[in-house]
């Protein structure tokens, strides 16, 4: 297409095309190379950090974990003892028994394992605080809309007293004309 068969050099518009090719040829590539997404992304801090956010959100792992194996036993040991004395008389005397009673209480108390999810935690605290964001933002338009409200009200309420004013003078004016009373004849003239 370039060349003609009979080895003369092909016309403008041969050219003209062969250039409009080239150059499309070049803006794709140019284009393509410079809408890499992941470059767009590690190169501005804030999107890169929504992105670190996210996978974060949905790839926990556990490298930042705390894992605490506390085996703490306590054993507490209370004795008791009771003594009673009895007295028998007997007829060739007396008879003293004495009883020791001795009386143990045990009470174990045991603390075990602990795991501290650190990055989980901190996942938890951003997602609370997004929403007390969220709900803060919202609190502030449901109060802008408000004012507006009352504002659109207070318009409205003024424009109704213009509006039955112009309508009492309206229906006198009117009352007037058909009533034909002497102050329209001295208008009329």
């Amino acid at each position: 297409m370039l060349a003609a068969s009979n080895g003369k050099r092909p016309d403008n518009s041969t050219w003209w095309l062969l250039l409009v090719y080239c150059l499309g040829l070049l803006l794709l590539i140019f284009n393509a190379v410079g809408c890499n997404p992941v470059q767009r992304v590690l190169s501005d801090k804030d999107k890169f950090g929504q992105v670190g956010k996210e996978w974060e959100r949905l790839n926990p792992c556990i490298n930042d974990t705390t894992l605490e194996f506390l085996h703490d036993t306590t054993t507490l040991l209370d004795t008791k003892y009771i003594k009673s004395t009895d007295t028998i008389r007997l007829p060739g005397g007396v008879l003293y028994l004495r009883d020791t009673l001795v009386k143990y209480n045990t009470r174990t108390i045991t603390r075990t394992d602990i795991v501290q999810d650190n990055r989980g935690k901190r996942i938890l605290t951003d997602t609370v605080n997004h929403y007390k964001l969220m709900a803060a933002n919202l609190r502030g338009q449901v109060t802008a809309t408000e004012q507006r409200v009352d504002e659109v009200l207070k318009q409205r309420n003024e424009w109704a007293g213009y509006f039955a004013a112009l309508a009492i003078i309206t229906i006198v004016l009117a009352w007037l004309c058909v009533k034909d009373l002497p102050l329209l004849k001295f208008l009329k003239r």
